[in-house]
C-alpha cells in the first residue's frame, strides 16, 4: 500500500461517474472544499464530472466541452475556498465567468492566523436513465491536495456510499454531515441542503483498504480532527509543515505522548533543518529523496512542485493500526495541543486495518530502499541553514486579513452610447485599518479581464469602456511590502459581489461567440446525442471549423442523420433530450440562429423531455 510506482491516484478519475453492476451513473450535485484554488484546474473538473474523462491533456481549446459541462452542472457544484486564495492566472479566460456561480469564499472563523484548510469532495451521483426516482450513490474523496495542478507528493482516499433506510450517523453538533450542511447557508442552497440533510445520515460508507471509516472535521464548531488512543506502541507522522510561528513543535510534542516506543517523522528537508535536531531528538526523521526533486529540475519543472505535501498519521497498538489522512498538518493550528483546540478548519478520514498490512513499519519499508540514495524517502541528515538571518518573510497574513474580511461590491453600468460598461468597485474597510495596512505595504487593485488596469487602492475605484465578456467578479489584488532592502510581493484574488445593469448575460455572450455558425450548432447537438462522446470529439468541433482537424472525427459528424440519433436517444438515452432542450432554452436568449429545419424536427421529440 502507498507504493509510489503502483498506488497512484488520478484526480479526474476519482471524479468521474461510476459504472456499477451494469448501471451507468451521472453527476447530480457536489460540494468541494480547498484552501487554495487554481481557476484553470477548476475549469477541468466539469470535464471529469460530466464526460467521464480525466483531467489530463490540454484544455485550452475545449471551450465547447467546458461550456456543455457547465450547462449540465446547472449550479449543482459548489466550491468553498479560503477567501483571497485564488491563484492569479497567467492569462484571462472568458470561461472563468462560468466558474463564478460555483465559487464560495470562506473567511476563516479563527481570525487572521487561522485557515479554512479542508480538502474534500462530496459527490452525489444518480442513475442515468432519465427516471424521476433514480438510484443514488455518493462518493467522498478526502485529500491533502488543494484544487490546483500542483505536482507535490500528496495522499487521497476515496469512499463510495449507499443510501440505507435507517440512520447510520446521527446529525449531532460534531457530526461529519454537519460540516457540509453548515457550508450551505445561502438562499439558493436550500434545495441541496434539504437533500443532504435527509440523505447524509443514511449513507453506509465502504472502503476497500480498511474498515470502520470515521469522518473527522476539525476546528471551527468542531473539535480535533483526530481520534487517537492514549497509548500506542508506535506512530508514523507525515507532514510537510510541523512548526508554529515561534518555531516550536507543540503539536508534535503532544503526538509524541501518544506513542510509547517508536516515533517516525517524515517531513520536508527544509522544515526539519529549520527546527533542528535537538527539538526532534525523540523522532526518527526522514525527508523526500533529493533525487526526486533533481529529476523534476531536469524535466524543467519547478523544484518545489515535487516536494512533500501529504498529511498522514498512523498509530499502531499490537496487531491493529489506525490511519488518519486528509488536510491537517502536524501543527498547533491544525491539531491543537493537549489543552488547546485547533484554529484551522480541517477534515480527516480515520480507518482501521491490520498492522501487518498498514502499520507504520510496513509503510516505512515501502518508501525506503535497500540501495543507498534510492527510495521515495531517505533518513534525514540535518544541516545548518545558510543565510538564515538575511531574509525574513513579511507577515502578509496579518496585513491581508482586513482585505479578505471586507465586503467588496462591483457595479457594472451599461453606457448606451459606447455599448460598453462603466465599472465601480467599492469596499467597506474602515479608514483606520486601511491606513495601518498602507503604512506597511502598497496595494494595487485590478480587473482580471483587463490587462494593465491596476490602480492604487481607495474607497472607490472606476474603470471605463469595458466589454461585457471582460467583466469579472474576481478582483486581483497585489500587495508590495515597504522595505527597500527586501521588498516582497503577494498576489491574491478577492471575489466581489457583482451586479450588472440589465442582468448578467455573460454566459450567453460566450455561447453566442462559440456557436457562431450552423455547422457548430448541429455538431453540438450530435455530440449531445452521442452517449460516448469524448472530450477529444468535443474539441474537434472547433478544430474542424477552423480547418485544423485531420479528419479523424468525420464519422461522428457525417454518418447517422440527426433524426436517427434522436430516435435512438428517445429509446435508450432520454437524458440527452433533456440536454438538448436545455441548450435550446439557453439559445433563445442569444443571437444564435437555430435552423428552422431542426426546430421542425425537434417538436416531435420535445414531448419526450423529462422535467424534474
Amino acid at each position: 500500500m502507498l507504493k509510489a510506482d503502483e498506488n497512484r491516484v488520478d484526480y479526474g478519475e476519482q471524479l468521474t461517474p461510476p459504472f456499477i453492476d451494469g448501471v451507468q451513473y451521472e453527476f447530480d450535485a457536489a460540494i468541494a472544499t480547498t484552501y487554495s484554488l487554481d481557476l484553470d484546474t477548476l475549469l477541468a473538473a466539469p470535464i471529469a464530472l460530466c464526460f467521464n474523462e480525466t483531467l489530463e491533456g490540454d484544455l485550452r481549446g475545449e471551450k465547447l466541452a467546458l461550456l456543455e459541462a457547465f450547462g449540465q452542472l446547472k449550479g449543482r457544484l459548489r466550491v468553498f475556498y479560503q477567501k483571497g486564495n485564488i491563484k492569479v492566472p497567467t492569462q484571462y479566460n472568458k470561461l472563468f465567468t462560468l466558474l463564478e456561480p460555483c465559487l464560495r469564499a470562506v473567511v476563516p472563523s479563527g481570525g487572521e492566523h487561522a485557515s479554512f484548510h479542508s480538502k474534500v469532495w462530496l459527490i452525489r451521483y444518480k442513475q442515468s436513465d432519465g427516471k424521476k426516482r433514480a438510484n443514488v450513490i455518493y462518493r467522498l474523496i478526502v485529500l491533502s491536495r488543494n484544487l490546483t495542478f500542483d505536482r507535490s507528493w500528496d495522499i487521497a482516499a476515496s469512499l463510495d456510499g449507499k443510501l440505507t433506510q435507517a440512520k447510520v450517523t446521527e446529525l449531532g453538533t460534531e457530526s461529519w454531515a454537519d460540516f457540509f450542511l453548515n457550508l450551505l447557508d445561502e438562499q439558493n442552497d436550500a434545495e441541496l441542503k434539504k437533500t443532504f440533510k435527509k440523505e447524509l445520515p443514511k449513507i453506509s460508507w465502504s472502503i476497500s483498504y480498511g474498515r470502520n471509516p470515521l469522518l473527522l472535521p476539525g476546528g471551527g464548531k468542531f473539535n480535533k480532527p483526530l481520534d487517537l488512543y492514549n497509548s500506542n506502541d508506535s506512530m508514523l507522522v507525515v507532514s510537510p509543515f510541523i512548526k508554529d510561528a515561534a518555531g516550536q513543535v507543540k503539536a508534535l510534542d503532544w503526538l509524541a505522548t501518544k506513542a510509547d516506543t517508536k516515533r517516525i517523522l517524515v517531513s520536508r528537508a527544509t522544515e526539519l533543518n529549520e527546527i533542528g535536531q535537538e527539538k526532534l531528538k525523540s523522532w526518527q526523521c526522514y525527508s523526500i529523496n533529493d533525487a526526486i526533486v533533481d529529476g523534476a529540475e531536469r524535466a524543467g519543472l519547478p523544484e518545489e512542485s515535487h516536494d512533500l505535501h501529504a498529511k498522514l498519521i498512523i498509530t499502531q497498538r499490537g496487531g491493529t493500526s489506525h490511519w488518519h489522512l486528509g488536510s491537517a498538518n502536524a501543527t498547533t493550528a491544525a491539531l491543537g495541543t493537549e489543552k488547546k483546540l485547533p484554529r484551522n478548519e480541517e477534515f480527516m478520514l480515520r480507518f482501521t486495518g491490520n498492522t501487518a498490512q498498514i502499520g507504520p513499519q510496513r509503510i516505512l519499508d515501502t518508501w525506503l530502499s535497500d540501495k543507498e540514495g534510492e527510495g521515495l524517502i531517505v533518513p534525514h541528515e540535518f544541516s545548518a541553514l545558510q543565510n538564515e538571518a538575511e531574509s525574513k518573510d513579511f507577515d502578509f497574513r496579518s496585513v491581508s486579513f482586513p482585505i479578505i474580511n471586507a465586503d467588496w461590491q462591483l457595479e457594472a453600468r451599461y453606457n448606451s452610447k459606447t455599448e460598453l460598461y462603466e465599472l465601480t468597485l467599492s469596499h467597506n474597510m474602515d479608514d483606520e485599518s486601511l491606513t495601518r495596512i498602507l503604512a506597511l505595504c502598497d496595494i494595487e487593485v485590478g480587473q482580471l479581464g483587463i490587462a494593465g488596469a491596476n490602480k492604487c487602492i481607495s474607497s472607490e475605484l472606476h474603470w471605463s469602456g469595458v466589454e461585457l465578456s471582460a467583466i469579472s467578479a474576481l478582483i486581483p489584488v497585489c500587495l508590495t511590502s515597504k522595505c527597500e532592502s527586501d521588498s516582497q510581493q503577494k498576489s491574491l484574488i478577492i471575489q466581489a459581489n457583482l451586479h450588472i445593469e440589465g442582468g448578467d448575460t455573460r454566459d450567453k455572450r460566450v455561447l453566442s461567440e462559440l456557436l457562431d455558425n450552423e455547422d457548430k450548432l448541429l455538431n453540438y447537438v450530435r455530440l449531445l446525442l452521442n452517449p460516448y462522446s469524448t472530450k477529444e470529439e468535443w474539441l474537434d468541433i472547433t478544430t474542424r471549423a477552423a480547418g485544423l482537424s485531420d479528419g479523424s472525427g468525420a464519422s461522428l459528424f457525417e454518418s447517422a442523420p440527426i433524426y436517427e440519433q434522436l430516435m435512438l436517444a428517445a429509446a435508450r438515452n432520454p437524458s440527452a433530450l433533456n440536454r438538448i432542450q436545455a441548450l435550446l432554452e439557453r439559445l433563445e436568449q442569444t443571437e444564435v440562429q437555430i435552423p428552422e429545419q431542426f426546430l421542425s424536427l425537434w417538436q416531435h421529440f420535445e414531448q419526450e423531455v423529462i422535467y424534474e
